[in-house]
């Protein structure tokens, strides 16, 4: 057994509420100033998780290599292509989008020996919005990577022990809910 792992399943599960406020005044019927503020929590990724310092064992890998000319720049795609399709229902307050990412395949290292493949990805989002006289309350459920597709999300660049390869989390769910309060 693991210590504090009870079913040493050698599993972790991250969990946290990210939340978020803002305030909007209308300084005329053109003009409005508005200020958010919110906290964000970033589970570590596999390459993150692989580098958690180890008492009994440390090394550090220094290594140059020349970059031929006319290289890619690792982890940029030459194209990234994004749309949304937004539709509303003004009476009953309801909201669907649908959004669409493609992303080229990107170089791994500056020798461009291998590359992560080129990807598309879709999401969906469903909200409501009750507005009164005293403000307004939006609902919503959004739905990223739809088919549940595995594909690289990110790559760690010119890494020494050639872990380039992140994977992007599969289908994933979010719900909120905004008020909005006139003073």
């Amino acid at each position: 057994m693991l210590p504090g792992n009870g079913d040493d399943s050698e599993s972790v599960a991250y969990r946290a509420m990210t939340p978020m406020a803002g305030l909007l005044y209308r300084v005329s019927p053109v003009t409005s100033v508005y200020a958010n503020f919110g906290r964000g929590f970033e589970t570590p990724t596999f390459a993150e998780l692989a580098y958690l310092e180890d008492p009994f064992f440390s090394t550090v890998n220094t290594v140059q290599v020349p970059v031929p000319a006319g290289n890619v720049l690792p982890s940029v795609p030459r194209s990234v292509v994004c749309g949304e399709l937004r539709w509303r229902h003004r009476e009953s307050g309801f909201t669907a989008i649908v959004e669409a990412l493609g992303k080229s395949k990107v170089a791994v290292d500056d020798r461009n020996s291998d590359f992560a493949e080129a990807y598309a990805s879709a999401s969906l989002a469903l909200g409501f919005t009750q507005e009164t006289k005293a403000g307004r309350i939006s609902e919503y459920l959004r739905i990223d990577n739809i088919a549940d597709k595995r594909y690289i999300g990110s790559v760690v660049v010119n890494d020494a022990n050639a872990r380039f390869f992140e994977p992007a989390p599969g289908r994933n769910e979010s719900a909120g809910i905004q008020a909005r309060w006139a003073f």
